[in-house]
C-alpha cells in the first residue's frame, strides 16, 4: 500500500496519533490508507487531518481489527491506543 501521491494537507488541521505496538498496522482514514502505524505515533510522529468526523480503521492479518470514530476541531489533539 502507498500513500495517494496527491493527498494535500489542510490549512486548518487537528491532529492524530496512534498508539500501537503492532507498528506494521495498517491505518484508514475514511477508507483510505494514511500509513502504518509506527509512522503514526511514538514521541516524534502524528498526522494532520481535517477537523471534522472520520472513521479510522487499523488492520493487521491475524489481529483484531479496530474501528473507531473522531471528531476533532480544529488544533485539537487525538490519540489512538490499542494493547497489540
Amino acid at each position: 500500500m502507498q500513500k495517494e501521491p496527491g493527498a494535500i494537507v489542510p490549512r486548518v488541521t487537528a491532529t492524530l496519533k496512534v498508539d500501537i505496538l503492532a507498528t506494521r498496522a495498517a491505518v484508514f482514514m475514511d477508507d483510505a490508507f494514511l500509513g502504518h502505524a509506527g509512522e503514526l505515533g511514538g514521541a516524534f510522529h502524528s498526522v494532520a487531518i481535517s477537523p471534522e468526523k472520520h472513521r479510522i480503521k487499523v488492520e493487521l492479518p491475524g489481529i483484531e481489527r479496530l474501528e473507531t470514530e473522531v471528531n476533532l476541531l480544529a488544533g485539537q489533539k487525538s490519540e489512538i491506543k490499542t494493547n497489540w
